[in-house]
Parts: structure tokens; C-alpha cells; sequence
């Protein structure tokens, strides 16, 4: 059957599932890190893989049961059956679930000419999956390919060129240093129900490219990366609430990781962008991250400013936001950050 062309989804932006396995947060006042030497490494690397790519147009498809399939053939809907009856109710299962992050690692690392055969894919799943790949591969992929690669030249170039002032940028806010090895960026059609998120421990990011301009593609990029980075400023924001006696929404640490990064490359975009956090009506959505842009826009710009420290900045901010009544168990899901299996 001949394949009909895919109606582009209009995803919302990604939903934010905390990191899991931290260390406590210490009950002492956040104290301003030195800043980091600048990172001398290439920060990201890109890439358009065949397996990946087959991995996230399933899982789409098993959690969008109105939308066109990737693929018309019947090998590809006997996967897509598969995925539906084992995944988990919620937009996050796949991410979530340890069975299908060891899936997403074996299939990250097989070659696109490689066979499932000896990738260690769980075994009901893998002769499926491999009829449902040489579907994908006749009808899809040649097309996935293309754009994929076209968006990585166009991006690429542009990525690399802010690079060089915004690493050091998120080193000194972040009070980390940039990881030593790039971090991997897989550009897919699909990533996720949400459009990107990212799996920490193996400092991998999976971004769609089908759904946003160049400019807030930049943003999304270093907004993913910085997810590898975050904790400690997490653990500050955490510190200083609990230090003050405050209770926020679980994300609230991401709100701040929005407004850093957003507040970064906003600098050196076209005048006039707006942030996507702010396009995207992030703040908007719920009243503890209104009340908190208000504070963030307050007294933690000057931080990123570099007019003040971060410790003054951290406690100042916290003791300007007051959480709204009834809004401590709920939050904006922005995006993703998964652990890894």
C-alpha cells in the first residue's frame, strides 16, 4: 500500500518527570560556586539513527491511536499492537518503565545497517520489532533520513557558533563544569509524546525535529543539555526552601532551569524572541510557577547578570515567592529528564 504522507504533529512541549536516585538535600544555605573553567570540547554531538528512529515512531503510534500511522503494513501495526498492550497508562510510561528505557539503550547502540539478532532485545518483542524495521525502512526512513540530516546541518552550525559563549554561561550558573564527553543529541521525527527529553546518567538527549523553529530549537538544545548539569542548582533551590520553611511543587526546580537557560540564549537570538517557556504559556499554567516567574524575573536575573552572587541571589528569590494556597502537589510538565536504566 502506498504511504500516505504524516499530518506533522503539534506536540505540546515536553513534560518534566523528576530525576530519580538523589542525594538528600542538605538542610544548610546554598553557598555560591566558583565558576568553572570554560569547556574546551565540542558540547554536543549529533546524530540521525535508523534504530531509534523505528523505536520512537512506535511508541508514538501505541500512544496516539487517531493519528496516521508512520507506517501502512501490517508487520508495523502487529508492533504497534505490541507496544500499546505493554506499555503503562500515562504519557511518561515509556520513559519511566526499566524495560522500555533497556530497549531504547540496545537499540541506541546497534548501527543502522545492524541486525536485532545479538542486541540483547527482549525476545518476544525482537522478531516484531525486525519486521516492523524493514517496513519502516522501505516506506519511512528514506524520507526521516533526509529531513533528519538537513535539520542537523542547519542546526548544527548554529548550536556550535553560541556554544562558545553560552557553555561557559551555564558553567558559572550551573557551578559545574560542562561534561568532557559531548553530549549526545538523537534526532528523531518522534521523541517522546512530548517532543524531547533527556536520559541523564547517559547524557543523551532525544529531540524531535519536526516541530520547532530554529530559535527555539537553539533553546531546547541547551535546555535538554543543562538537564545533565542541573542537579546542584536543584539542590540549592531545595536547600533554601526547606532553610526558609517553604513548600513549592516537586518542579519547581525546573521552572528555574526554564528561566536560566531561556534567559541565556535569549541574549543571543534575534530581538524580540520570545523565551519559549513564555511562548509556550509554561508559567501560565499553574499559579506556583507564576507566582515563582515573578519572583525568578526579581532576583535571580541579577544572578544571571552576574551582578550578584548565588547564595544572596538563591535566598533572596526564595524568600520573594510565596506559594499560592493549594498548588504545592502540582506543576506545569514541561519536559523530560530521565535517569536511564
Amino acid at each position: 500500500m502506498p504511504h500516505c504522507p504524516r499530518r506533522p504533529a503539534h506536540l505540546p512541549l515536553l513534560l518534566c518527570l523528576a530525576p530519580l536516585l538523589l542525594p538528600a538535600c542538605s538542610h544548610a544555605p546554598a553557598q555560591a560556586a566558583p565558576a568553572p573553567a570554560a569547556s574546551t570540547v565540542r558540547p554536543f554531538t549529533f546524530a540521525v539513527s535508523f534504530w531509534p528512529n523505528v523505536h520512537e515512531a512506535l511508541l508514538f503510534d501505541a500512544q496516539s491511536p487517531t493519528e496516521s500511522p508512520a507506517v501502512h503494513a501490517p508487520e508495523w501495526g502487529a508492533a504497534v499492537a505490541y507496544y500499546r498492550s505493554h506499555l503503562r497508562p500515562g504519557p511518561l510510561a515509556a520513559l519511566a518503565d526499566p524495560r522500555w528505557a533497556e530497549v531504547r539503550r540496545r537499540l541506541a547502540s546497534l548501527a543502522d545497517a545492524a541486525p536485532l539478532e545479538g542486541a540483547g532485545v527482549d525476545p518476544e518483542l525482537a522478531p516484531l520489532l525486525a519486521r516492523a524495521a524493514e517496513a519502516y525502512r522501505a516506506q519511512r526512513w528514506p524520507t526521516v533520513r533526509q529531513e533528519g540530516q538537513a535539520w542537523v546541518s542547519r542546526m548544527r552550525p548554529q548550536v556550535e557558533a553560541q556554544a562558545a559563549a553560552l557553555v561557559p554561561e551555564l558553567e558559572r550558573v550551573l557551578g559545574v563544569p560542562w561534561p568532557t564527553t559531548p553530549i549526545g543529541v538523537q534526532v528523531c521525527e518522534r521523541a517522546g509524546r512530548f517532543g524531547a527529553y533527556t536520559t541523564v546518567r547517559e547524557s543523551l538527549v532525544t529531540l524531535s525535529y519536526e516541530t520547532r523553529g530554529d530559535a527555539q530549537a537553539l533553546e531546547t538544545v541547551f535546555h535538554e543539555g543543562a538537564h545533565v548539569r542541573v542537579f546542584p542548582l536543584r539542590h540549592a533551590l531545595e536547600a533554601e526552601l526547606q532553610r526558609q520553611g517553604k513548600e513549592a511543587p516537586p518542579m519547581l526546580w525546573h521552572a528555574l532551569l526554564f528561566f536560566t537557560t531561556d534567559e541565556l540564549t535569549r541574549r543571543h537570538l534575534p530581538q524580540g524572541h520570545v523565551p519559549h517557556a513564555e511562548a509556550q504559556g509554561l508559567y501560565a499554567q499553574n499559579p506556583a510557577w507564576t507566582a515563582f516567574h515573578g519572583a525568578m524575573r526579581q532576583e535571580w536575573r541579577p544572578y544571571l547578570e552576574g551582578r550578584v552572587d548565588r547564595a544572596t541571589a538563591m535566598q533572596r528569590l526564595v524568600a520573594a515567592y510565596t506559594p499560592p494556597p493549594g498548588t504545592e502537589a502540582s506543576a506545569p510538565r514541561p519536559s523530560a529528564a530521565i535517569p536511564g536504566p
